[in-house]
């Protein structure tokens, strides 16, 4: 007999084509096929192992998965980051785990295994990255924020791949880290977000930084941290195991660590804690860029030493000095105001070291104790970083013409003038491009030097000071560079991001475009 699809020879009685693989149907009765004894073997079909057909397709296919193989190994390689294989049934996401924000909480770790942490993570839209020395973490969608989990004490707590953990770490030291990026602007606010669960006992001890003692549903405790500056923003939660383990050093235990946070008289921040809590701030990374600035600005201060008494540091502050040091040659009338204190104009057209002889030419002396400048007459005159840190005669001498870099601001603090109105037409002595008075003693200022070089002027006021005013000027860069966002508490409580130039800060502020305001409020 023929096969009827490929026309192969096969033998009598056959139920499948060897070749193409066909079933064949019995043939009619009376057709004169003979049926073969009932106990007689049946010849085994070959099967589909002889089809050709089916043979080229499952090379293909392997052909396909060797190179899908390939593929995934390179893109993992690439830029030392390895994507988790997606889940055909992803987990959802659960409100008591993820906010708002997509934000994984607190309250994930505590309660929840690795695995299942890792669930919400995907479900909420974070990727698994893996660096170069193997170290896992998850960011969310677009790369803005990490999870990190650690184990292990200090030394060895390395971010590691933490699908194998037990809820909250169990008794081994544990803690996990959400990086928050710029989501909040606060570490009280980023506290209220990433928690989950109501705190046991809190501490919003500063602007940087929040504390707070957490409880799982299964009794388990922890500690959690969030932290609010220039170089770290994000919530870090500790398992009990971890504060007892010595994490914090001559915090012995768990009690020990959250007695001394929660149950401190003052929690505003005024007192100290321990020293060693100074371990929560900061990543590593940041305790060493802290180390470094540390030492460039003690190295500074050693040179000011070295120069003796040229720079008058061993003068007392209420002493009356003379002095036979020439104002520096750049200098002009409009350099100083009635009292010999420097105006806006000194600060836009002087260099570093044209300013410091200014100063020193009017009676200020440098006070290491006091980070800036003082005369006689109590006035202080000081170039500040981002941290409120004044810089050394020698660092500002190293400034070029309007200060040189991004992340400082001029401070002037007087209580020569009666109204805050006298002190803003006393220390300008350049183009008042726009004034807004607050009142007759607070007040803001847009002005220009001759170089155009652009400023944005505050006046503060406080009794408390004996009648000091406080000037501050930041230049167009500074502001730029968000430190007048950081250092001032113009915003609202939440610290609200003014702008990023003084048009956009003077708008945010005062209500108005730059230039349409002078004209009601005018200094003269």
């Amino acid at each position: 007999m023929k096969c009827p699809q490929c026309g192969t020879e096969l033998p009598e009685g056959a139920s499948f084509c060897g070749e193409c693989g066909t079933k064949l149907e019995p043939r009619a009765a009376g057709s004169g096929d003979v049926k073969p004894p009932a106990d007689a073997p049946k010849e085994a079909p070959k099967g589909w192992q002889y089809n050709t057909g089916v043979r080229i397709a499952l090379g293909i296919v392997g052909v396909l998965l060797i190179v899908m193989g390939v593929m995934r190994i390179v893109s993992g390689l690439g830029g030392g980051v390895t994507r988790g294989v997606p889940k055909q049934d992803v987990a959802k996401v659960d409100e008591r785990y993820v906010n708002a924000d997509g934000h994984l909480m607190m309250r994930a770790f505590m309660e929840l295994s690795g695995q299942e942490v890792i669930d919400q993570l995907e479900a909420a839209g974070y990727t698994r990255v893996e660096d170069e020395e193997g170290n896992v973490g998850w960011r969310r969608e677009g790369g803005a924020g990490a999870v990190t989990g650690h184990q292990g004490d200090e030394a060895a707590a390395a971010a590691v791949d933490f699908s194998g953990f037990e809820p909250g770490g169990g008794d081994v030291p544990t803690y996990y880290v959400i990086a928050y990026d710029d989501s909040y602007r606060s570490p009280a606010e980023a506290m209220d977000a990433i928690c989950g669960v109501e705190p046991d006992a809190r501490n919003d001890y500063s602007d940087e930084y929040s504390f707070a003692q957490l409880t799982s549903s299964s009794g388990a405790r922890f500690f959690c941290q969030t932290s609010y500056n220039e170089t770290t923003k994000s919530a870090i939660l500790f398992n009990e195991a971890s504060v007892n383990d010595g994490f914090f050093g001559e915090y012995e235990s768990f009690d020990e660590l959250c007695e001394d946070v929660f149950d401190s008289a003052d929690s505003s921040g005024d007192e100290e804690l321990g020293e060693d809590l100074d371990k929560l701030t900061t990543t590593e990374l940041d305790e060493a860029k802290k180390d470094e600035a540390k030492d460039t600005k003690a190295e500074a201060k050693k040179d000011d030493a070295d120069k003796g008494d040229a720079k008058g540091k061993d003068a007392k502050k209420d002493a009356d000095k003379t002095t036979s040091v020439e104002p520096p040659a750049t200098a002009t009338e409009e350099c100083l105001d009635e009292y010999g204190n420097p105006t806006a104009y000194a600060i836009s057209e002087l260099s570093g070291a044209d300013l410091v002889q200014l100063l020193e030419s009017q009676g200020f002396t440098f006070h290491e104790d006091e980070d800036g400048f003082e005369n006689a007459d109590g006035t202080w005159f000081g170039v500040v970083d981002e941290e409120f840190v004044g810089l050394t005669p020698s660092q500002i001498e190293a400034l070029g013409t309007d200060g040189g870099t991004k992340s400082i601001l001029y401070m002037l603090r007087t209580a020569q003038y009666q109204t805050g109105r006298e002190v803003m037409k006393g220390v300008v002595k350049c183009v008042t491009e726009d004034v807004a008075l607050v009142d007759d003693n607070r007040g803001f200022a847009v002005v220009y030097g001759p170089s155009m070089r652009e400023y944005f002027m505050t006046l503060a006021y406080g009794e408390a000071d004996n009648d000091v005013f406080t000037v501050t000027w930041f230049s167009n860069d500074a502001i730029a560079s968000g430190v007048f966002n950081k250092v001032t508490n113009y915003g609202t409580d939440d610290y609200k991001d003014l702008g990023d130039s003084v048009a956009e800060v003077w708008q945010n502020l005062v209500g108005t475009s730059v230039g349409d305001y002078v004209r009601e409020h005018p200094l003269e």
